[in-house]
């Protein structure tokens, strides 16, 4: 049961570190500081390079990089003298006690806790661990069991707080109640990714995600249905970044594992507990937690880590006996069962783990770690863990762009001919650009200057000008719906000539242009024509019946008011810069009113006629209607107004309700058409339900057959 990849997986795993070693080269000491530096002389030898060599972080076995020599005095006629600059600071990735490494599944951390960081941009990390133990009475009282591990890693930061890695791993187990004793687990592959952020001087967070492709059982690919998740949450706090004097940073992991593992195994077979720990198959999904602390101080980190895993979903078995009290003990099994598992508090996957990282070596860093098993019990299916297993890992940097940074050489101390800066000649305008209403920073305004380029306004509305010449400069600011600002001011030799420029914002108006007509399509000359809303406007209709009035944009109410007419109104919504038209049809104020408001009723003397068996009005009712609309136009205290439709008791009540409410709609269409708010109307249809006389006669049922208008609200 193993993979035909062992061979190539192996030779890469033993080939890659080797490689690493070989590209290693020692630290270079940085050199006593150097005497002061003399005045130069001037010669016709050209003076070296002073670029520096990439800077890295320092390492725990460099020395202290002494600052560049100072500048060498001179009398005022001479020329001054000045160092090159001195190394960078060190990139976030490296520290002055201590060193951040990844461990052996390539993610920067400790052994199995991760870190929210990383070592460094543009860094790429190898890693190579191996881990062993041999134990007895693991899974049955005279078993012997031992296995070695294997783990190939590659890491690397393309961007800030973003780290990828990638693993491969072999196991060899071995266990003498197996049939083979040897099994080989060869060939599995995790890929992994993580991002991070710092939210605070000592904290950092972030979250990480790896998945891992098994290799399948007795073939050579792998088995994507058995593929594992693991998804986990990271915190690190660092009390050296917030005191520089305490060497002491905090880990915690909380996660959950996709285990789909058992997929591996064919439909019906069974693997005893040894066989599925060789082969690192099992059962349940499972919640994880992990602390770790570490203590980075001068060419060691020891470190402490504690993990914990919860196995989902487990049930224990009924009628499993301890023979002791001891943390490793026998079970025997009261009720006959072919796999018995113990309570789940003694099989919970625990380990503690001590260890000490080594970073003496310039670049490379060494891991030493004991896992301690302190889990009671083994069960199917949950994950066994050994009393003790040895790890060891290496890691090593490659910085192929050369930009990450090794350990930096000693500074290049060159002087440097410094002539005398020439005395300025020229100053600037510098401002802000604010809203003259809101008070509130205005950006992307343009700030125009009669003899020097424009510039624009920053985010926070703060600008500053290319030099210019002393003397008076004419400033203009423009911005899209602003009104232009100028002002005239006087720019002197080194200074920034300060000003703040308050805009105000334009006003748009647009126009409302129309007709007035009567219902023979005649003009109405004389009509008072009223625009109520943000601006109050009038105008009065000429001999052809135009009228034109402009107001600023918003939502208004056009009246329409003539003597002896009716009076109309409409809603309408003005933009700036556009026409609104309309022609309006006012009628004649019949000698008899029909339309009266008594008591909370609209009441209408006359029917409302509709086409037979339909919702649409009859030509005859627009003039009845347009009544109510007169009314309502001049009855403002009229909130709210119900139409009701009724029908009477011929057909279906299904029919006769979908009617009314259909003529209470049609009604209510009308009277917003002739510019009464919608927000002042509802529509309700009542069918046959309400009649006001019997439906027996012909009579009757005509009477039935009525829209009504309710005040509702006043």
């Amino acid at each position: 049961m193993f993979s035909q990849r062992s061979l190539p997986l192996l030779a890469l795993s033993l080939l890659c570190p080797a490689l690493a070693m070989a590209q290693a080269t020692p630290d270079i000491p940085a050199p006593p500081p150097p005497p002061p530096v003399a005045a130069p002389t001037t010669t016709s030898a050209p003076a070296p390079d002073p670029t520096p060599a990439p800077t890295a972080a320092p390492t725990p076995t460099a020395a202290p990089t002494p600052a560049p020599a100072e500048a060498t005095a001179a009398p005022t006629a001479a020329p001054a003298t000045s160092s090159a600059p001195a190394p960078a600071p060190a990139p976030s990735g490296r520290r002055v006690a201590g060193r951040l490494a990844v461990n052996p599944e390539g993610n920067t951390g400790l052994l199995r806790i991760g870190a929210a960081e990383s070592v460094g941009p543009k860094l790429i990390r190898i890693s190579f661990g191996l881990d062993f133990f041999k134990t007895g009475s693991l899974f049955a009282p005279d078993d012997g069991q031992s296995r070695v591990g294997g783990t190939l890693a590659i890491s690397g930061s393309p961007v800030d707080y973003v780290e990828l890695w990638l693993n491969t791993r072999a196991v060899s187990a071995s266990n003498n109640l197996t049939n083979p004793q040897l099994l080989q687990s060869l060939g599995d592959l995790t890929l992994g990714i993580k991002g991070f952020y710092p939210v605070a001087k000592l904290a950092s967070v972030g979250a990480d995600l790896q998945v891992r492709f098994l290799s399948g059982v007795g073939n050579t690919s792998f088995d994507f249905g058995a593929t594992e998740v693991r998804f986990r949450g990271l915190l690190t706090t660092d009390l050296y970044r917030a005191t520089e004097q305490i060497p002491l940073r905090g880990h915690l992991n909380v996660g959950f594992v996709l285990d789909n593992s058992d997929k591996l195994l064919p439909e019906g077979s069974q693997l005893s507990e040894a066989e599925r720990f060789a082969l690192g198959i099992n059962e349940f999904n499972r919640f994880t937690l992990g602390f770790g602390i570490e203590v980075p101080v001068k060419y060691v980190t020891p470190y402490l880590e504690y993990n914990v895993e919860f196995p989902l979903g487990y049930l224990a078995t009924p009628g499993v006996v301890l023979s002791s009290n001891a943390l490793r003990t026998s079970q025997t099994v009261v009720d006959a069962t072919d796999i018995a598992r113990p309570a789940v508090q003694r099989v919970i996957p625990q380990v503690l783990t001590p260890g000490i990282r080594v970073t003496a070596i310039p670049k490379l860093t060494l891991d030493l770690a004991i896992e301690i098993g302190i889990t009671p019990d083994t069960a199917v299916g949950v994950p066994a863990v050994p009393p003790y297993n040895v790890v060891l890992f290496a890691s090593y940097p490659l910085d192929p762009f050369g930009e990450g940074g090794g350990p930096a050489g000693p500074p290049v101390v060159v002087p440097v001919v410094v002539p005398e800066a020439p005395a300025p000649t020229q100053g600037t305008v510098a401002g802000l650009v604010k809203d003259q209403v809101s008070g509130k920073a205005v950006a992307g305004a343009v700030i125009a200057f009669d003899r020097s380029a424009p510039v624009a306004s920053s985010p926070e509305g703060r600008f500053t000008s290319f030099e210019m010449d002393p003397g008076p400069v004419k400033v203009t600011v423009t911005k899209e719906g602003y009104e232009p600002a100028t002002t005239d001011l006087s720019v002197a030799v080194a200074q920034a000539a300060e000003i703040e420029v308050a805009l105000a914002p334009s006003i748009k108006e647009g126009t409302v242009a129309g007709r007035v007509v009567d219902e023979k399509d005649q003009p109405v000359a004389g009509a008072k024509v009223e625009l109520e809303g943000p601006e109050a406007k009038q105008a009065t209709t000429d001999a052809s019946g135009h009228f034109e009035l402009k107001a600023t944009e918003g939502q208004y109410s056009l009246v329409v008011d003539k003597e002896g007419f009716l009076k109309k109104s409409r809603e309408l919504a003005l933009k700036g810069g556009a026409t609104f038209s309309t022609d309006i049809l006012i009628r004649p104020r019949p000698q008899q009113t029909l339309v009266e408001v008594k008591g909370d009723r609209i009441l209408v003397k006359e029917k409302v006629h509709f086409v037979s068996g339909e919702a649409r009005l009859e030509p005859d009712a627009a003039a009845l209607l347009d009544q109510v609309v007169d009314l309502m136009v001049n009855s403002k205290q009229i909130k709210k107004v119900r139409i009701e439709g009724h029908t009477d008791n011929v057909g279906g009540d299904d029919t006769n309700q979908r009617l009314s409410q259909d003529r209470a709609q049609a009604v209510l269409r009308y009277l917003v058409d002739q510019g009464i708010d919608e927000k002042r109307l509802e529509a309700v249809g009542y069918g046959s339900s309400r009649p006001i006389a019997p439906n027996l006669t012909r009579r009757g049922r005509e009477q039935n057959r009525r829209v009504e208008f309710h005040i509702v609200g006043q």
